[in-house]
């Protein structure tokens, strides 16, 4: 009888513990979704190479912002295709910070950015031709708590360049860390890619990833 009394009470603490461990996992993807991660869908093509049309991105959401940043920032554009009543999110890169001089001037390869006197790299643009000259907005200083930014695909990109404008610090959701295709990344994890904090691409190995919300 004692012992039939034990194995019971064993295995209701087993039960307690494992319900423990459930409300702890919620707990912790709430927490996670709500303060640090979120996934979010790509649609168009305005940051290629750096980023494709149907890709899933995770996004950072603490922490400051610095120049070759991928980031999600809430526009205020009404979203009138989804008809939600929400505004419309872009993903871009940051090319200037509050400060910083961005000016567009021609060159040998058509119209290059410069970003305080310095002409930049921009090795992960998708063309040759970097910035068309309808798009150059000749020079710029990013005002104070706001920043410029531009799309990788300079030429298909609604972005800083074409609309004259910068963007609130204030209205960026979070900075782009990971991207991948398909609804997870553990359908494929080959596909899965680490965006460089600045500049650039760089290859993310498919073992333990950061979990997806």
């Amino acid at each position: 009888m004692a012992k039939k009394q034990k194995t019971q009470r064993e295995k209701t603490i087993s039960t307690v513990i494992n319900i423990v461990i459930f409300v702890v996992c919620i707990v912790a993807a709430y927490l996670l979704a709500t303060f640090l991660f979120v996934t979010v869908p790509v649609s168009g093509i305005s940051m290629e190479p750096t980023l494709h049309d149907g890709d899933t991105v995770l996004v950072y959401k603490p922490g400051k912002y610095q120049f070759g940043d991928v980031v999600i920032f809430e526009t205020d554009i009404p979203d009138s295709e989804n008809g939600n009543g929400n505004n419309k999110h872009f993903v871009k890169r940051i090319i200037g910070l509050p400060g910083d001089l961005i000016e567009f001037k021609y060159t040998s390869s058509g119209y290059r950015v410069f970003r305080n006197g310095e002409m930049l790299e921009d090795k992960y643009v998708n063309q040759e031709r970097y910035v068309s000259g309808n798009n150059a907005v000749g020079k710029i200083t990013v005002p104070k708590d706001e920043f410029f930014y531009l799309g990788d695909n300079r030429n298909h990109s609604s972005d800083s360049s074409t609309t004259k404008e910068t963007a609130p610090l204030e209205s960026i959701v979070g900075r782009v860390v990971l991207r991948y295709r398909g609804k997870t990344i553990l359908s494929n994890p080959s596909t899965v890619k680490r965006i460089k904090n600045v500049i650039g691409l760089e290859e993310f190995s498919p073992v333990p990833v950061l979990p997806i919300i």
